[in-house]
């Protein structure tokens, strides 16, 4: 992340705004997340609580970033919001998969979590129509393989090993990360 937030930035001029902030900002809470996740088996299992919390907060800034790209034109699910319906039957279906094996604690962050990434994959798609297709794509596709990841992580944690989920995980979450910053320094930039 680290290197994905020096080149975002590098490439990017504070006369871009609060859309560039959030996303540097979204970029701190990631590697925030990463080490924190990356602590639980050393430190213990609260760790993770506090790594979903700093990507609670990405795809929170993330959502603003995609709602703060302005267009005169609707977006896709403007126009057609049961193209919603897909992404909301899996946010049940994934939310109801996971809870008899989630303590607690988790049973209310884990769809809280899972809530938000599922509005920021809807916002990205939402995209389609306000901005050129290309980068609309690129967001989208950003987005979706970001909740990729989680998905993967999420089984592989609580219900059953997925294999090679280490390398699925980083692949689609930093594949997804970079994505969603490209796309989103092609619309900064005009």
């Amino acid at each position: 992340m680290p290197v994905l937030a020096v080149w975002f930035l590098s490439n990017t001029t504070k006369s871009l705004g609060s859309s560039r902030n959030m996303l540097g900002i979204a970029l701190v809470f990631s590697f925030l997340g990463d080490v924190l996740l990356g602590l639980v088996s050393q430190l213990g299992e609260h760790f993770f609580l506090l790594g979903l919390v700093c990507f609670f907060m990405t795809h929170l800034l993330y959502i603003l970033v995609f709602w703060n790209f302005s267009s005169e034109k609707r977006g896709l699910l403007q126009q057609n919001k049961t193209l919603a319906i897909p992404f909301f039957l899996f946010f049940i279906a994934i939310n109801t998969y996971l809870h008899t094996s989630l303590n607690p604690v988790l049973q209310i962050a884990v769809p809280l979590y899972s809530l938000a990434i599922i509005v920021m994959v809807l916002a990205s798609l939402n995209l389609h129509h306000r901005l050129p297709q290309p980068l609309s794509r690129i967001l989208f596709l950003g987005a979706l393989s970001f909740m990729i990841s989680d998905l993967i992580l999420a089984i592989n944690a609580f219900k059953e090993p997925v294999a090679f989920a280490p390398v699925w995980i980083m692949i689609t979450y930093l594949g997804g990360q970079y994505l969603i910053i490209k796309g989103c320094l092609g619309v900064l930039r005009g």
